[in-house]
């Protein structure tokens, strides 16, 4: 998590010294946004199929 942080802070300084990093970090800012709303999404499907396999599980150990 760290790395990915640092990683993202050496991005911000670039673009900030880039004289192109205007619309360069609104595509960064715009694809940031999809993964983080993909990311949500797929977590919570995971979340969702693992709550019904233990659910199926629960029931087959007590009748």
């Amino acid at each position: 998590m760290r790395r990915l942080a640092a990683a993202f802070q050496q991005l911000l300084k670039r673009l900030r010294t880039d004289e192109c990093g205007g619309l360069l970090a609104a595509e960064y800012l715009l694809m940031g946004t999809l993964l983080t709303i993909g990311l949500i999404v797929g977590i919570s499907s995971v979340q969702g199929a693992l709550i019904e396999q233990l659910e199926a599980l629960a029931a087959l150990i007590m009748p």
